[in-house]
């Protein structure tokens, strides 16, 4: 399965490098998060119209991106532009529930449920991301690890529903009990490795295979990497350090999510602009319809529109009178034009005109004799 795994990691640049060991280290993190302060918070940031205002913005401008992507999708008919909404619309769950859950700190319902929902969201990521790379060929590198990824994802998923059930019917005890207490932070890191590996190893796809993708995806896919690169520290500073760091930790002693709406405006922007580039290369490599001889001989003849007009309505076997009263021109005009095609096509009658040119002038419409 790994055969020629070796080579390519050798040839990978150092930089795709450094970025899978940041991801491992922010997927490590809720390993150490630090516990609930026992102070009171300084200020409820849930209250605050602008904190809302930022999730639902959020919410607008990544949903429109998602949408976008399915819509393109479903016009190109490409499954690999479907995994791609796949995972952007996952990602649009995970935000929707992580809002859901800002919401509910405040009551009359507590946060419990949307962190289950948000988690068993997550575990979409690993289905659909490596399924991006499975689904273009040009992408498919010597070793497949979609089925790796797709039971890993699975198992993880079967673990949050069932725990989250024996979480309400045996310790939820009317909201006493927080579902993360220490003995699931675990999981949650198994998660985030697995979904880690799952995002590098479509970097890794695109990285290898970049002589494949056209000059248009690669400017998008620089910045998507660009906006990963503004929004990762963000992340590492607010939401991860913050819970290493005792100091930063006191600031604001409890796990919100500051920076999920930032990234995902920033991701489903770009990948929209991924999605729009890689249709474009769809349509530009579609086959197109044949060009018959009779219409490069009239595109060659250089009739102008008027003259184009008056040959389509002959070619239906339309008289000079009722041609001259669909276009409101008089008769003698129409004999100029009649005689002004028949010497720039080569044809000496109507009926020449419409054995030699009557597709190319009526399409689907049929000529008249």
């Amino acid at each position: 399965m790994f055969r020629d795994a070796s080579p390519l990691l050798q040839n990978t640049p150092r930089v795709p490098r450094l970025v899978f060991a940041l991801v491992l280290v922010l997927a490590a993190a809720p390993l150490f998060a630090l516990r609930p302060s026992p102070k009171p918070l300084p200020f409820e940031i849930t209250r605050s119209p602008i904190y809302i205002a930022y999730w639902i913005l959020s919410l607008a401008i990544g949903g429109y991106a998602s949408l976008g992507i399915a819509a393109l999708a479903q016009k190109h008919g490409s499954k690999h532009l479907w995994y791609v909404a796949w995972a952007f619309l996952s990602d649009f769950l995970i935000t929707f529930c992580a809002a859901l859950g800002e919401i509910n700190r405040l009551g009359p319902y507590d946060d419990n449920l949307p962190k289950i929902a948000t988690m068993v969201f997550i575990c979409f990521l690993p289905i659909t991301l490596p399924r991006i790379v499975a689904t273009r060929p040009e992408l498919r590198l010597d070793f497949d690890l979609v089925p790796v990824f797709t039971v890993a994802a699975l198992l993880l998923m079967a673990h949050y529903l069932a725990s989250g059930a024996v979480f309400y019917i045996f310790e939820y005890r009317d909201g006493a009990a927080k579902y993360f207490d220490g003995h699931r932070v675990f999981c949650a890191f198994l998660l985030y490795i697995v979904m880690s590996l799952a995002m590098a190893y479509l970097a890794f796809a695109f990285i290898v295979r970049r002589e494949h993708v056209s000059p248009a995806e690669r400017k998008a896919l620089r910045n998507m990497a660009l906006a990963v690169g503004i929004s990762a520290p963000v992340m590492l500073v607010t939401d991860h350090l913050r819970f290493l760091l005792p100091a930063l930790w006191d600031l604001y002693p409890r796990e919100d999510m500051f920076t999920v709406p930032l990234v995902f405006i920033v991701a489903g922007l770009a990948g929209k602009g991924y999605a729009k580039a890689y249709a474009l290369s769809l349509s530009a490599a579609a086959p197109r319809e044949p060009v018959s001889a009779a219409s490069a001989e009239l595109a060659a003849a250089g009739l102008s529109a008027r003259e184009l007009e008056v040959a389509a309505l002959l070619a239906r076997g339309l008289t000079y009178k009722v041609i001259r009263s669909q276009l409101g021109i008089s008769e003698g005009t129409v004999q100029s034009h009649v005689s002004s095609v028949y010497r720039k096509i080569g044809v000496n009658c109507k009926e020449d005109l419409i054995i030699r040119f009557g597709s190319a002038l009526c399409g689907d419409r049929k000529p008249i004799i």
